[in-house]
């Protein structure tokens, strides 16, 4: 069964995380607990959690060199950032493709790939535009795509509505709604009520601790892809 997850508050010491298809960490505006989560997901070395073993994708995270494990995390996470980190100088296809040169990828397969995504993402039209020329909820877009072309089996997107307004908000989660109905694992940080309601259960933490965990009716979102 797909559901959202909602995280509340807390200091993040400790957590145990189980498999979920899709998750939203809400925590308050002025706690940056979202890069504390996000640090945690991409760790590696002795210090990623206070007691027991860090498994990602059933791997033992903790004996792995820094190359090695970058390399899986590479693989294995997509990211996906509030301030969509697309590099100004590459159309939309180059900014999607960029991920899969440092997997070994052909050119043209890149391409192939990148034009791919673009294309799930409704923005295929749009593969040859620099960044300065997309709205804000196209460049959120172009960042999604570029997440997932690498194909990683969870994506982690830390406030991907913090810089849109209320429209190309709801444009960015009725799209990651529609992967998460595909399949993929997604774990959204949001501090926005609005945007952790668009999910199907919510666990609060407080101070480190679940201190409710329940399901609700989640908001779906008019296709505006």
């Amino acid at each position: 069964m797909k559901h959202y997850i909602t995280l509340k508050q807390g200091r993040e010491k400790k957590k145990h995380y189980e498999n979920f298809p899709v998750a939203t960490l809400l925590y308050p505006k002025q706690i940056r607990e979202a890069a504390i989560i996000l640090y945690h997901f991409a760790r590696t070395g002795d210090d990623i959690a206070d007691e027991g073993n860090y498994l990602l994708d059933n791997v033992l995270i903790k004996d792995l060199t820094e190359t090695i494990a970058a390399n899986y995390r590479n693989r294995f996470l997509g990211f996906v950032f509030q301030s969509f980190n697309l590099i100004n100088y590459k159309n939309a296809i180059e900014n999607v493709a960029l991920p899969l040169y440092y997997q070994g990828l052909k050119r043209k397969i890149r391409q192939q790939k990148a034009l791919e995504y673009l294309k799930k993402v409704g923005l295929k039209d749009w593969a040859k535009h620099l960044p300065s020329e997309l709205s804000g909820g196209q460049k959120q877009r172009v960042a999604i795509a570029r997440a997932m072309a690498s194909e990683p089996k969870v994506l982690l997107a830390d406030e991907p509505t913090g810089a849109l307004d209320s429209n190309r908000s709801n444009e960015v989660m009725s799209l990651i709604q529609k992967i998460n109905k595909d399949g993929k694992t997604i774990l959204v940080v949001t501090h926005e009520i609005e945007i952790a309601q668009m999910c199907k259960r919510i666990i609060t933490l407080k101070d480190g601790v679940i201190v409710e965990d329940k399901k609700i009716d989640q908001i779906l979102l008019e296709d505006y892809v």
